[in-house]
């Protein structure tokens, strides 16, 4: 439980002294113990306790984060943003946020996320920090592509957040879980007619969509009127299949048939 009105301690001071003074903004159990002249003992009980009373943040087992400056008669935590970045940072991983927070970037949603998704190249499965919960998607390096770098309030670190032509793949590609695909092609026709989207788009498209999602996106582009020469580098990609989906999957099967991309429009 949280004390009310904690207390930084003699060592808990010397503590903060040592770590602004070499601006360390993440401790390791192990690190401190030859600087501050104290035993693993002491040292595991120090930051045991300045986790509890809110002086630092646990990102997990024996790893810290540090504030640059302690709270003034507060329970300090990290923004959201930060622990992200530093347990990538940690974990050595390449990475994105998408999702919600991708959707409400671009004001494709209002709904306000109570978690945020993170595409990564290490790491799957839900984590808690705290009260606040990370769901990490496991994706192929080569996927984590395609993301702004945007400042982090009060911090000098920046986080990723993916841009516009990535925001809009992911609801098409991952369908399954946004459950937004029908949004997601209304979003694509808004932006469809900027040259530099589409070119940007239909790249991204060739290089980290699956096949089911490269022919659904041909489909409806050409549906839209972009001409066979601009999806050429789609066309080329796709793997041959004799298999038929449909436009919006889970919904009816009617609807007329393109043996082009192997489609069948049952969108209403």
């Amino acid at each position: 439980m949280q004390n009310k009105n904690p207390e930084l301690g003699p060592l808990g001071a010397k503590f903060f002294a040592y770590a602004q003074m070499h601006r360390l903004d993440i401790v390791r159990l192990g690190e401190i113990q030859k600087p501050l002249d104290i035993s693993p003992l002491q040292e595991r009980r120090l930051l045991e306790r300045l986790n509890r009373d809110g002086f630092v943040f646990r990102l997990q087992r024996g790893v810290y984060i540090v504030p640059e400056k302690i709270t003034a008669g507060g329970f300090w935590h990290p923004n959201d943003y930060l622990i992200v970045v530093k347990y990538m940072e940690l974990h050595k991983a390449h990475y994105y946020i998408g999702g919600l927070t991708a959707f409400n970037r671009h004001g494709f949603s209002t709904q306000v996320p109570n978690q945020l998704t993170v595409y990564n190249d290490k790491i799957s499965g839900v984590k808690k920090f705290g009260k606040f919960v990370i769901r990490f998607i496991k994706t192929a390096k080569n996927r984590i592509t395609s993301f702004d770098k945007l400042p982090i309030p009060s911090h000098q670190q920046t986080i990723n957040i993916a841009n516009l032509p990535r925001t809009i793949l992911d609801a098409i590609n991952n369908w399954k879980r946004y459950q937004m695909l029908p949004e997601a092609y209304i979003w694509l026709r808004k932006h469809y007619s900027n040259k530099k989207f589409l070119q940007n788009f239909i790249r991204l498209t060739t290089q980290s969509a699956n096949n089911n999602t490269m022919r659904r996106i041909g489909f409806y582009l050409e549906q839209l009127g972009v001409d066979d020469d601009i999806l050429l580098p789609i066309l080329k990609k796709l793997k041959p299949t004799k298999a038929w989906i449909l436009l919006i999957p889970n919904n009816n099967r009617r609807g007329k048939t393109s043996k082009k991309w192997g489609i069948i429009n049952n969108a209403k």
